[in-house]
């Protein structure tokens, strides 16, 4: 059966960094193609925090003319959440017919457990995991003992060749850590540098490069906060505060997003707390700013419900659920907002 190798992600947006390793991965596994699985709607991020997906894809066309043993893979750019086990099904029932291997980083694997039924995914699938050459698997150390199970010895591109070659890869269950070249280009250093002005000739394909600055995508804004947006997360914060949210975090998202400025992020301890928390942070910012969400998602299971401001977002968990998708995690270069601290239950200013 034929084999097919897809690395996945947002691709927000594609650098270098992707490509080579992909590239590398290709001639090091002796493939003529390796597909790029982009994904609209990726389980463990907001789609509202990233550049809109049809620029995302318009990028990765436009760097595929430098790659072209490289491919793009299409199967999740829906208007639904897309999940890797359906995904590889999916490309497994064909056509064509094909036993698909996902590659990951070998800090994800240290998620896994997170992931849409992760169990049946690494039953089903073999996953090549790309490994720094200083790894030493100290961040696996607290998995869940079943990903731990499946991790093989790491191997070099001759040994991974020589399992492609004797059909041993594909077969399912197994992760293969393989050490490849990598290089030191993120995606967040690009929008840095958009934002700032400078150049991302090194970071890029040229065609990128110019499609970036032709739609003006990760572009500077202000320092400060305009005004009435400030207000109103502070009105937000304070809504949050009255229904005892817990751990209420605002985070500065201009130059990291172009969807919106803000993220505010809290939790109740239940899903009536969450549901008091939305409506009084709905009430009284239409009462007191005249200020109404231009969408509310997720208020009838009320375990994270959305509510778009446009130029701010409100995330309102159940405590579980904020551990399970950890926003600031996944938005650690966003500076903090400064909130009023509340000192013996009264809010201090300044």
């Amino acid at each position: 059966m034929k084999l097919r190798v897809v690395l996945g992600g947002t691709f927000d947006p594609v650098h270098y960094g992707h490509l080579r390793i992909a590239d590398r991965l290709r001639v090091s596994l002796g493939l003529s193609e390796l597909a790029l699985l982009p994904t609209a709607i990726p389980p463990h991020k907001p789609a509202d925090s990233m550049t809109p997906v049809e620029h995302r894809v318009a990028m990765l066309r436009l760097s595929l003319k430098e790659f072209p043993a490289l491919t793009l893979c299409e199967l999740e750019l829906t208007d639904t959440i897309a999940y890797t086990v359906n995904t590889l099904r999916t490309l497994r029932e064909g056509p064509p017919v094909v036993d698909p291997v996902f590659v990951v980083g070998m800090d994800s694997v240290a998620e896994l457990e997170t992931w849409h039924d992760y169990r049946e995914l690494l039953e089903e699938f073999d996953l090549i995991a790309i490994a720094r050459p200083d790894h030493d698997r100290s961040s696996l150390r607290d998995c869940d003992p079943f990903v731990i199970e499946r991790m093989r010895p790491a191997i070099d591109p001759a040994e991974a060749r020589r399992l492609i070659e004797h059909e041993q890869l594909g077969r399912g269950g197994r992760i293969f850590p393989l050490r490849l070249p990598t290089e030191a280009v993120s995606s967040r250093e690009i929008r840095r540098r958009t934002a700032e002005g400078e150049p991302l000739d090194d970071l890029v394909p040229k065609g990128v490069a110019l499609y970036i600055q032709r739609h003006d995508l990760y572009l500077k804004r202000s320092r400060t906060l305009k005004t009435q947006t400030h207000d109103a997360v502070l009105l937000c914060v304070e809504a949050a505060r009255d229904r005892k949210a817990e751990d209420i975090v605002a985070l500065d998202l201009r130059g990291l997003s172009d969807v919106t400025d803000t993220f505010v992020i809290c939790h109740g301890t239940s899903g009536r707390q969450v549901a008091a928390i939305v409506e009084n942070i709905e009430g009284r910012l239409s009462s007191e700013a005249g200020r109404k969400p231009t969408h509310i998602e997720g208020l009838r299971q009320a375990e994270w419900v959305l509510l778009d401001y446009i130029d701010f977002v409100v995330h309102v968990f159940v405590e579980e659920k904020r551990g399970f998708y950890r926003l600031e995690r996944l938005w650690g270069d966003a500076p903090a907002v400064p909130l009023p601290a509340v000192v013996d239950g009264a809010v201090e200013s300044g």
